[in-house]
This record gives structure tokens, sequence and C-alpha cells, in this order.
């Protein structure tokens, strides 16, 4: 037959292994949260990664379509500039 002494010392033990229980399961959790937010960032990182690359690309497409356009517009406004001249008899010895 189990005395008080018994059934507090068992009880005691039980508290002990709970608490022992409570302190590895925390570690696990915190142990898989932080290999879980590892793979996030690097997931995350390649992600904006791609939308980075993505984005220069079409800033880079849309400049340099923009530049071309610009060219056009001046190349044509130095040809309506020269007719304006040669109708207007104005020499331009800076073209030859």
């Amino acid at each position: 037959m189990f005395t008080k002494d018994d059934v507090q010392a068992i009880g005691e033990l039980f508290k002990s292994e709970r608490q022992e229980t409570r302190k590895i399961v925390r570690e696990e959790i915190r142990l898989m949260v932080k290999e879980e937010l590892s793979a996030n960032n690097t997931v995350i990182g390649t992600i904006i990664g791609v939308e980075i690359a993505s984005a220069t690309q079409s800033i880079a497409t849309a400049v340099k379509t923009g530049f071309h356009e610009i060219v056009k517009h001046i190349n044509h406004l130095d040809e309506l500039v020269e007719a304006l001249e040669k109708q207007a008899g104005i020499p331009h010895p800076h073209k030859h």
C-alpha cells in the first residue's frame, strides 16, 4: 500500500517529468519555427529577386523604347527645320 509520502513523491515525479517534457516540446517547436522561417525567407528572397529582375527588364525596355521614340521625333523635327530653312533660303553651313 502507498503512503501519503509515496503518493506525493509520485506526484512530484510526474510534475518534474511534465516540466521536462514541456521544455523538450518548446525547444522542438522553436527549432521547427526557425526552420520554417528560414525556408520562407529563402522563398521570399527568391521571389523578390525574380520580381526585381523582371521590373528591371521592364524598365530597361521602356527606357529604350522611349529613347527610340524621342530620337525619331528629333529626327522628324530636324527634317522639318531643314525644309523650312530650304524654303526660306537660309543656309546651314554647319551641316555641310
